[in-house]
């Protein structure tokens, strides 16, 4: 399963969260949870007026289940920032 998505959130504070699960492993950029791996980077800032709201590209592959089970983590830590 694939699953990419697109979050108006800053790529620091969503590798910084990746970081701090006890689970999850890094190695190579990428982070590693049981058959999942996660791929993040910057996308383009979208404008809203003056402001330039930062974006980061998620790209979670591997087992259906696995990738359900770390986006749910993911999705409820982020879920109030937007998407």
């Amino acid at each position: 399963m694939i699953r990419e998505e697109n979050w108006a959130v800053p790529v620091g504070r969503i590798r910084e969260f990746f970081r701090t699960q006890p689970d999850v492993t890094e190695w190579d950029g990428a982070f590693y949870w049981h058959s999942c791996r996660v791929c993040v980077g910057a996308a383009e800032h979208t404008p809203l007026g003056s402001l330039q709201i930062p974006r980061t590209l998620i790209e979670m592959t591997g087992e259906e289940a696995d990738v359900d089970a770390l986006h749910r983590r993911f999705f409820l830590r982020f879920l109030s920032a937007g998407g």
